[in-house]
């Protein structure tokens, strides 16, 4: 006995019968038991199913309008028989678990699976001919249906949950049982009380961790929630601060902590932090083992499958607005499951509608929205989701894309998009060329969401709807403008595209400046933490700072107030994340200050912490080449740059001068010192030590020096750096740093250089090619000068003009630098390397220099158009009345810089922008980068809101939705731009630059 009939429910034969409300178009119909992919938790359940010659609709049992999804054909990719079961029919496609249906019987799943190829196979047909015959059948089919377009529907429609995109359900496995309450016990922020117990649990939909306090009093709020998108890292034991403050080591082997990117205070506001690390935690204690486990676990498969870009739920890889809004609908609905209130639906629109409108107003207007679209005109009842979403699209409007879409649209707009008007756009504005079924597939994924708007478009006439599902909406175009169908970024550059077998030296390398300070030079605080935020960010190369420690070496900033943590930690910790988000090699940058003893502590410390991770051979000589081996022979390596002792044949000691220091310089540009010199009373005993018969007799009372550079300099140059002795000199095999000398370079091309950004601006101004020659057989490092107490950044494009590898960056400081920082090494796949263009590498064949005004003889040079359509959610403060500017600029070589600007508006919710478009002559496409900045503006003043660069390399043309990220990096999803690009090479013999030069636009 099966398990239908062991609860006793009657078997019922496929109806042959079609409703008077059905047409012709219905190929089969009939009742199907439609079976969990979670075995034995769940029973089957029955649902009337009709097969259509472009879909397979699922309808709550006997009532055909209580749709509840839809299967298009074009998904499914093959029907089959189940062995086990005579009955049974299985349906596969682009989605994780197969669709297992239950016939009545032998014979009538034979016949299902027969109408469903046969569908199949007609549909795949229809699609490729793509003939003007079944173009003229729709249009006549629609003709009668065009008066009913605008009524209001008598019923609301779930969104489909049959068809679900590759991957749906990739968390269910571990993240199921989650949706259940469990009590933990959770840590305060930063250690403000002691820690408490709460109750956690993961919304329905797999968006957020929620928790609240225990009893049916309390509920689930948006404050007491994290987003599963912004988890970074699962640490198991008790490992962070909290931890150490309030320690249960009994129950350590059921705690872990969640480590997230930090929320930019309240949701609407983004605002910067002199702590640039941007990381919190999230401390917990299970209750059980078995609880622990799956927490953990779950949380491991969510970074794992972002990480790999595998969807974990049905609106992963779509629209990031529709996931904003679905994220909020969630936690505001979890106390109600019929949806939220009016008042909860107002409350929120106000905020979204903070360009100074009154609430009055907004209440007005979306109670007029609700009852003419969604057919709520009762205060007191709720909004499902569907209602929702079509409240905040009307909100939303944006009418230069709805023209754009007028445009396609041209045989019947109201519905939508046919595939082959889809096809068109693709072709004629994002240069994309795509078959008639491919097409049909993006509609689907992306109008799925938006069905109540076709539903109200359709009227009462459900053969409108079944109709108007071929087309694709004008609410489905946003949605496939927005989503990662339509990046705005290159696909292929978001992996490991470029050659990693090129020597180090051709390739730019991700690097950071004082990688263990979360704040300011002086005054800053040390943190292991900074260095696991670098690392997992693709940082390259880490500087570790190094001091005599009571016991062993420590890392600080030297003689400042910054505090110290041990050199031991650090090496750990690196040694656990140094191939978390790149697999290529990883520099340690070493500013060594300790004594033999403690350097031999250090070596030893290396050694045995990093064990085979270390390189401490060298491969050029190995391999019998001339130049440093590439990133792909050192996978997994971690090798050391440091300055090596020189052992000299005459050496004048310092112990005969008694009562004489070195004293180390200020961090002030303009710091004088005053030093102790000799007497005339004491040059006697000292020259009665000396080795020498012919010294001269001193008779200086004192001397006034400055410092080595009045610009200002760092550590490694107003303290005496010490070279490493002979225990840690082995360890340096690639990266021997040496004293920049113009005419004694080396051709060892494992000697490496560094400068000072004021010392290498200056030589990259006066003498470009030699910094560019230095650049191409050797390593070359800048890094911010002394000055910069503040921890600001420097141009590092300037330096990338000059095919300087090592551009050292303050990571904590998210100014422009940084973001240029972030920006270029987005590409590559954040591997933290990026090939230089071939300009700068094949010197023999390229008249190229930083400086150049032209392009170069083997350089690909373009125009590139750009123009500013619109833009979504760009304001961040409640009723703020300033207005707003966007700007476009081009970062490259000083002829490559320009900016566009908008006019100013007050509009922040969907701003639309006229006269926006421009043209630049790029020279240098390889070394652009595309900064897009919102400013909000203050009488003479203005403060960024939000930001993102990209390489100019990587955009594509057409019409894309460029997501913004606050001053801090952390994206902001669902804040953006709708540019419209262009990008077309010309010939370098024609590409003289004409006009006035521009000027450098960046201020640093």
């Amino acid at each position: 006995m099966n398990y239908l009939e062991g609860r006793g429910l009657e078997r019922q034969r496929s109806r042959t019968t079609f409703d008077s409300q059905v047409s012709c178009a219905v190929v089969k119909c009939g009742y199907l038991w439609k079976t969990s992919h979670h075995l034995g938790e769940r029973p089957p359940k029955a649902d009337t199913f009709v097969l259509t010659k472009s879909s397979l609709d699922q309808f709550r049992n006997q009532h055909r309008e209580k749709l509840k999804g839809s299967l298009p054909l074009a998904a499914i990719e093959t029907v089959e028989k189940l062995p086990e079961d005579y009955r049974s029919l299985k349906i596969t496609g682009p989605f994780k678990h197969p669709l297992v249906l239950q016939a009545s019987g032998k014979e009538d799943c034979q016949e299902w699976i027969k109408a469903i190829e046969n569908g199949i196979q007609q549909w795949r047909l229809d699609s490729d001919a793509s003939s003007p015959t079944l173009q003229k059948n729709l249009k006549d089919e629609l003709d009668g249906f065009q008066s009913c377009l605008n009524a209001v529907p008598k019923m609301k429609m779930l969104y489909p949950s049959l068809f679900r995109p590759a991957g749906d359900g990739v968390l269910f496995s571990a993240g199921n049982e989650l949706h259940h309450e469990f009590p933990m016990i959770k840590y305060a922020r930063g250690g403000r009380s002691i820690p408490h117990e709460r109750v956690f649990k993961l919304d329905n939909d797999n968006l957020h961790i929620m928790w609240k306090k225990r009893g049916r009093a309390h509920s689930f709020t948006f404050t007491n929630t994290v987003c599963l998108d912004r988890v970074i890292e699962v640490r198991c034991g008790q490992q962070t601060k909290n931890f150490v403050k309030f320690p249960y080591t009994e129950v350590e082997s059921q705690s872990f902590s969640l480590m997230f990117e930090k929320q930019q205070g309240d949701i609407f506001c983004y605002s910067v932090h002199e702590n640039g690390v941007n990381c919190v935690s999230l401390d917990l204690i299970c209750d059980s083992p078995k609880a622990f486990e799956k927490w953990t676990s779950a949380m491991r498969e969510v970074i794992y499958s972002r990480d790999q870009r595998v969807n974990r739920h049905k609106f992963d890889g779509v629209d990031p607005v529709v996931l904003w809004l679905k994220r909020h609908w969630s936690v505001m609905s979890s106390r109600h499951s019929k949806g939220i209130s009016v008042d909860q639906a107002l409350s929120f629109a106000h905020r979204c509608c903070s360009s100074g409108a009154k609430r009055k107003l907004i209440r007005n207007y979306v109670k007029d929205v609700l009852e003419a679209q969604c057919g709520i005109a009762q205060h007191n009842e709720n909004l499902l989701w569907n209602s929702f979403l079509m409240l905040f699209n009307s909100l939303n409007e944006q009418p230069r894309l709805h023209n754009i879409f007028c445009k396609y649209a041209k045989e019947h707009p109201n519905l939508g998009m046919t595939p082959a008007e889809f096809a068109e756009f693709l072709n004629r504005e994002q240069e994309e060329s795509l078959s008639l079924a491919a097409c049909a597939r993006l509609m689907s994924v992306h109008d799925k969401f938006h069905m109540m708007y076709k539903q109200k478009c359709a009227g009462d006439n459900p053969e409108s709807y079944r109709l108007s599902k071929s087309f694709l909406s004008y609410h489905g175009f946003l949605s496939y403008l927005r989503s990662q169908d339509n990046s705005a970024v290159n696909p292929e550059h978001n992996t490991v595209y470029q050659e990693m077998d090129q020597p180090l030296t051709d390739y730019f390398i991700n690097s950071s400046h004082n990688t263990y300070l979360t704040g300011r030079q002086l005054k800053g605080k040390s943190s292991l933490e900074a260095y696991v935020r670098a690392l997992l960010q693709g940082c390259r190369c880490v500087e570790l700072d190094c001091w005599d420690g009571p016991d062993e070496p420590v890392i600080t900033h030297g003689l400042t107030l910054t505090s110290k943590i041990r050199f031991r930690d650090v090496v750990q910790v690196i040694r656990e994340y140094a191939f978390e988000a790149s697999e290529f090699p990883l520099i340690l940058s070493l500013e060594n200050h300790c004594n033999e003893l403690q350097q031999a502590i250090m070596a030893d410390i290396f050694v045995t912490e990093l064990g085979d991770m270390l390189a401490t051979n060298n491969l050029s000589d190995e391999l019998g080449i001339h130049t440093l081996p590439s990133p792909k022979d050192l996978m997994g390596k971690i090798f050391l740059k440091g300055k090596i002792k020189v052992k000299k044949k005459h050496k004048i000691s310092t112990a005969i001068w008694p009562g004489v220091n070195v004293n180390p310089i200020g961090f002030s540009p303009r710091l004088k010192k005053t030093s102790k010199v000799l007497m005339s009373s004491q040059s006697e005993a000292v020259l009665a030590r000396t080795a020498s018969s012919h010294s001269f007799q001193p008779r200086l009372r004192s001397v006034t020096t400055t410092t080595i550079d009045d610009k200002g300099s760092t550590n490694e140059e107003l303290y005496n750096v010490v070279p490493l002795e002979d225990a840690m000199g082995k360890l340096i095999v690639y990266c021997r740093a040496v004293h920049y000398k113009k005419n004694e370079i080396s051709g060892d091309c494992c000697e490496m250089y560094s400068f000072n950004d004021g010392v290498a601006q200056d030589s990259i101004s006066g003498h470009p090619r030699d910094i560019l020659s230095l650049a191409n057989k050797h390593i070359v490092r800048t890094y911010p000068k002394g000055s910069r107490v503040d921890s600001s950044n420097y141009n590092p494009q300037t330096m990338w003009n000059a095919g300087i590898q090592m551009v050292a960056i303050n990571f904590q400081k998210p100014d422009s630098g940084m973001h240029l920082n972030q920006g270029k090494f987005r590409k590559n796949g954040g591997c933290g390397y990026i090939l230089k263009p071939d300009s700068l590498r094949n010197r023999e064949k390229s008249n190229y220099h930083p400086m150049i005004k032209e392009s170069p003889k083997n350089g690909k040079s373009c125009y590139f158009t750009i123009e500013v359509l619109s833009g979504q959610y760009l304001h961040v403060d409640e009723d703020s009345q300033l207005p707003i500017r966007v700007d476009v600029e081009t970062v490259g070589v000083p002829e490559d810089c320009a900016i566009l600007s908008t006019e100013p508006t007050m509009d922040k919710l969907n701003p639309q922008f006229e006269n926006t478009k421009q043209l630049f002559k790029i020279i240098m496409p390889e070394l652009c980068l595309v900064y897009f900045k919102v400013h909000l503006l203050n009488r003479n003043k203005s403060r960024l809101l939000s930001q993102n660069v990209i390489s100019l390399d990587s955009l594509r043309p057409g019409i894309h939705y460029i997501r913004l990220r606050s001053p801090t990096g952390v994206k902001i999803p669902h804040s953006g731009l709708f540019v419209r690009i262009k990008l077309q090479e010309f010939e370098p013999s024609s590409c003289k630059v004409k006009g006035t030069s521009r000027e450098r636009l960046l201020t640093f």
